[in-house]
C-alpha cells in the first residue's frame, strides 16, 4: 500500500473516531445489517435503516460514502444516515471496494450492483421515488452512475446495462444530493500533490487521455 494511502487513511479514520464518540442507533429506528448485495462477502455489504412505525413502501434513500476513494464503509456513515431515515425514508448505506486494492471503475460496478438490489425490492421501496446521496468521493461516484443511468453512450463505455422498471423504462434516480465532491479531474501533470497521490490510487494509468475521459462526469451528463 503507497504510504500516502495509509496516511489519508489514519488521518480520516481519526477524525472519525471522534466524531462518532458516544453515538448509538436512535430508538425510533429499525435496521437490517451486513446484507450481502454482490458476490463479495467482506466488500459488497449493506445496511438498511428505516422508520420502527413506518408501514408499507418507503421512498429510498441510497447513500454513497466519501474517503476519496481509499477510505471508508458503511460504518462510517450509519448515524448520517440513520439521521436520514428519521425523516421518513428508508436508507441503504454500503460499502463498496476500495483504491488502491481496487481501481475505478469498481465502486461503480458496486453501486450498479447495490441499485440492482434495491430495484429487486420492490414490496419494500417506493421504486418511484429513488434518491442518491454522495459526500466528497461518493458525490463524483454519485455524479458518474447518475449520468451512467441516463446516457447509454457512457454507459457503454464501462461496459454497463441499464436496469429496467416493472414498466420497461430505464431507471434514473429521482434525485441527486452532491456534498463536496470533486467532478473534474485534471491531468496528472496539472493536478496538486493531493490529487495527484489519489489518482494513483484510483488510476491504473495514473490519469491518462482515456482515463480523463471517463472519470470526468460533466460532459456526459444529459
Amino acid at each position: 500500500m503507497p504510504l500516502t494511502t495509509w496516511l489519508f487513511r489514519k488521518s480520516f479514520q481519526k477524525n472519525d473516531d471522534r466524531r462518532d464518540a458516544g453515538l448509538t442507533t436512535p430508538p425510533d429506528i429499525e435496521r437490517m445489517d451486513n446484507i450481502c448485495y454482490g458476490p463479495d462477502p467482506v466488500w459488497h455489504l449493506l445496511d438498511l435503516y428505516r422508520p420502527k412505525n413506518a408501514q408499507g413502501r418507503l421512498p429510498v434513500i441510497v447513500s454513497v460514502h466519501g474517503g476519496g476513494w481509499v477510505y471508508g464503509d458503511k460504518d462510517r456513515y450509519q448515524y448520517y444516515c440513520m439521521s436520514l431515515a428519521q425523516r421518513g425514508f428508508a436508507v441503504v448505506n454500503f460499502t463498496y471496494r476500495l483504491a488502491p486494492e481496487f481501481k475505478f471503475p469498481a465502486g461503480i460496478e458496486d453501486t450498479h450492483l447495490v441499485m440492482a438490489w434495491v430495484l429487486g425490492h420492490g414490496d419494500w421501496f417506493d421504486l418511484n421515488k429513488v434518491f442518491l446521496v454522495g459526500d466528497s468521493a461518493g458525490a463524483h461516484m454519485a455524479t458518474v452512475y447518475s449520468a451512467i443511468c441516463s446516457n447509454p453512450a457512457y454507459a457503454s463505455r464501462f461496459g454497463i446495462r441499464a436496469h429496467r422498471l416493472e414498466d420497461g423504462n430505464v431507471f434514473i434516480p429521482n434525485a441527486v444530493a452532491l456534498n463536496c465532491g470533486i467532478y473534474q479531474f485534471r491531468p496528472y501533470r496539472q493536478s496538486g500533490t493531493a490529487m495527484r497521490a489519489f489518482m494513483i490510487a484510483l488510476l491504473a494509468n495514473h490519469g491518462d487521455a482515456d482515463e480523463l475521459d471517463l472519470v470526468n462526469p460533466v460532459p456526459y451528463v444529459t
